[in-house]
């Protein structure tokens, strides 16, 4: 599977080692696609079913994982976040 922020954050780009029976991922000093001659880290990751909810509180899936840069060595950051619903009332 690929991570891919689309140059919003991180400049985060790469491939990622995913787990489907547990819905867990990581990587291991994986190559930058949009940050050449850099590579992350992530630990962590993992997607928890109907754990979160969206803004106008429909049940939805939770992302959680932690990353780390080579530019960046010891800098962990965390990132989460839940599934876009697509209903109108959770745009705006």
């Amino acid at each position: 599977m690929f991570i891919d922020d689309s140059k919003n954050g991180y400049y985060l780009k790469g491939k990622l080692n995913v787990n489907p029976n547990n819905l867990t991922f990581d990587a291991l000093n994986e190559d930058n696609l949009l940050d050449p001659g850099t590579t992350f880290t992530i630990t962590e990751g993992k997607i928890i079913k109907n754990a979160a909810l969206s803004k106008d509180g429909n049940v939805v899936d939770s992302i959680y994982f932690k990353a780390e840069f080579s530019y960046e060595p010891g800098v962990i950051y965390i990132h989460s976040g839940h599934k876009r619903t697509g209903f109108l009332e959770d745009e705006y």
